[in-house]
């Protein structure tokens, strides 16, 4: 096998090797592998494994379409929501990246504060505009990755029996779609936040 000709070496192309790589396997030498350079090329470009993850999560959010335009704020929370859900289930590890980073990286940050106006240009006061934002992007992170659980191959009566008649069926149903119950998690948090904010 031919070695690999190396590519030219930029920040987006590391964060790219990165983001193919994928976050729970994400280290330096193995980004250097994959773009055919020494892993000390890519120091040059990135201090160590933190300003990796920071770098292919700027990127891969950066990469995320804004909503939308819409008078509707539930329609922009609930796309919002569905959009970061969508990177969270493409680029597996998000969530543990997030928490390894600590602070906003800079496209999120970017993101937020957006939607924080557009939230307020649709009748929000700022702190409510805030509360709302954090609610929806907390639940994303918290269930935007999840898949249906081994829970969810049990037969009704196990779950029935574990759960009660009343919740057996309905845990059943969760656990076997995550993708309704994520839904039907926005649904509840949209509600709460009209009543709460005093929007119609």
């Amino acid at each position: 096998m031919a070695p690999r000709t190396p590519v030219a070496l930029s920040l987006e192309t590391i964060a790219d090797a990165a983001l193919a790589i994928g976050f729970r396997d994400l280290a330096i030498t193995r980004v250097a592998e994959h773009l055919g350079v020494t892993h000390s090329a890519i120091y040059y470009y990135v201090p160590n494994r933190r300003g990796l993850i920071i770098a292919a999560l700027d990127r891969a959010i950066a990469g995320i379409e804004a909503p939308d335009a819409t008078d509707d704020w539930r329609v922009l929370l609930t796309t919002e929501a569905e959009l970061l859900r969508e990177l969270m289930q493409a680029h597996r590890g998000v969530r543990a990246a997030i928490e390894t980073v600590g602070d906003p990286v800079p496209a999120f940050r970017a993101r937020g504060h957006a939607m924080l106006g557009r939230l307020v240009e649709l009748g929000f006061a700022p702190w409510d505009a805030f509360v709302a934002l954090d609610l929806i992007y907390n639940m994303v992170l918290a269930h935007g990755s999840d898949l249906p659980t081994e829970e969810a191959d049990r037969p009704p009566d196990q779950l029935e029996a574990r759960f009660g008649a009343d919740l057996g069926p309905m845990i059943g149903d969760a656990l076997a779609d995550p993708a309704m119950m994520f839904r039907r998690r926005i649904e509840v948090i949209i509600a709460g936040i009209a009543a709460t904010a005093g929007l119609g």
